[in-house]
């Protein structure tokens, strides 16, 4: 019938756009993927600079305080 002739008419454009929708997810994925990565590497340099940081607050607290 004509709705079947039609949809196999359709059938290569609608794998088509499948196909470049499942490529676009991958690419997408791939990015979140490097994002995440990217944020728990600032994480950890936000932490070692927090560490530095407080190891050098105490070092000019010690220097700063009047001898005993």
């Amino acid at each position: 019938s004509r709705q079947r002739a039609a949809a196999r008419e359709l059938a290569p454009m609608i794998d088509k756009d499948k196909e470049a929708l499942m490529e676009e997810i991958l690419k997408l994925k791939s990015l979140l993927s490097t994002k995440r990565e990217q944020i728990a590497t600032l994480r950890a340099v936000l932490k070692a600079n927090k560490q530095a940081q407080c190891l050098l607050m105490k070092s000019v607290n010690a220097y700063e305080a009047p001898p005993i």
